[in-house]
């Protein structure tokens, strides 16, 4: 059985990952894919809102770009919030809240996200590597989302897929000590 592609539901879309990989798109046809790889940024609002996962656009720096609705549900928060920000304030990281900020901190080194995104500009997609980060909800208390991420490079982009979250709450007795904002 083919697949169409999910943007001109013409043309059949690569169903697994090519030797190359594009763990991400294969759901896309390889002429749309060239599409959107030329940086049509409406394409790729369209394209990202298509996919039936949730999906970041970062760019080389992982600032977040673009954001699919699936992405901003889990993140709780709109574009506007989260574009032109480093991943981990976008996603509001307990860490990113240090001095330093986002991918400066000790806490950092460790970061299954950090490293997937840093392998990924490297040339390496991550596919399905499993992940977490903290953040504070409204009332002050510390819930860790857990997550598996896949990566995808398109030029000087970053395609981020997050898959089976799961949000949980800390127990308050190993909870982390508030942070106040650090500079960047």
């Amino acid at each position: 059985m083919k697949r169409l592609c999910i943007k001109c539901k013409k043309e059949p879309a690569v169903i697994e990952p090519s030797r190359e990989g594009h763990p991400i798109f294969r759901g896309v046809c390889a002429s749309c894919r060239r599409k959107i790889e030329s940086g049509d940024l409406q394409t790729v609002h369209e394209i990202l809102d298509s996919l039936h996962a949730p999906i970041l656009l970062l760019d080389s720096r992982q600032r977040v770009r673009a954001a699919n609705k699936q992405a901003r549900d889990i993140l709780n928060r709109p574009l506007l919030d989260i574009e032109n920000h480093l991943i981990g304030d976008a996603m509001e990281c307990l860490n990113a809240r240090l001095p330093g900020g986002c991918g400066q901190t000790v806490h950092c080194q460790a970061c299954a996200l950090k490293k997937a995104l840093d392998r990924t500009m490297e040339g390496h997609d991550a596919i399905t590597v499993p992940a977490y980060h903290d953040f504070y909800q409204e009332d002050g208390s510390v819930t860790r989302r857990y997550f598996s991420i896949t990566t995808e490079k398109l030029d000087d982009f970053i395609l981020l897929r997050l898959d089976n979250v799961q949000i949980a709450e800390i127990d308050k007795k190993n909870r982390p000590a508030p942070y106040e904002l650090g500079s960047s």
